[in-house]
């Protein structure tokens, strides 16, 4: 798709109208499903899944995140990895990973933190606070 010269932009959105992404299954992450498998297993695993960030990000053409709904966690992170992030008025946007007592991946806190600076990607991680709205200008959530 990266190389195809009929692809213009890549547009990333949720299906229906309730969230883009709520990133993670949580609940199922209390079960292992890959209990017996090594650590290192396990981090490959995971950098796997996280390279959807990096595509999206480096990607050639231009990525846009259409955001209806929820936002949270890892699909934050894949919607913030875009190049412009489009919310609709439903958009609700957490980090959310403090919640559950997880530090965050997908390179969200790499990306959170060139858009709005250092203090407010520690602030916006460490309270998981939900944002309705999105100010992308210096510092503003």
């Amino acid at each position: 798709m990266a190389f195809d010269l009929a692809v213009g932009c890549v547009v990333i959105r949720g299906a229906g109208e309730r969230a883009f992404s709520a990133g993670g299954d949580v609940k199922s992450m209390t079960t292992d499903p890959q209990a017996g498998w090594s650590f290192e297993a396990k981090v490959l695993n995971l950098r796997r899944r996280m390279e959807a960030s990096r595509w999206l990000h480096d990607m050639p053409k231009p990525t846009i995140a259409m955001v209806n709904g929820v936002a949270a966690g890892a699909g934050l992170s894949l919607a913030l990895a875009c190049d412009l992030r489009l919310a609709a008025r439903s958009a609700r946007m957490t980090t959310a990973f403090a919640k559950v007592g997880f530090s965050g991946d997908f390179g969200g806190k790499y990306f959170l933190q060139k858009l709005v600076g250092s203090a407010k990607m520690r602030e916006l991680y460490f309270t998981s606070d939900i944002s309705t709205r999105l100010r992308w200008s210096g510092s503003g959530w």
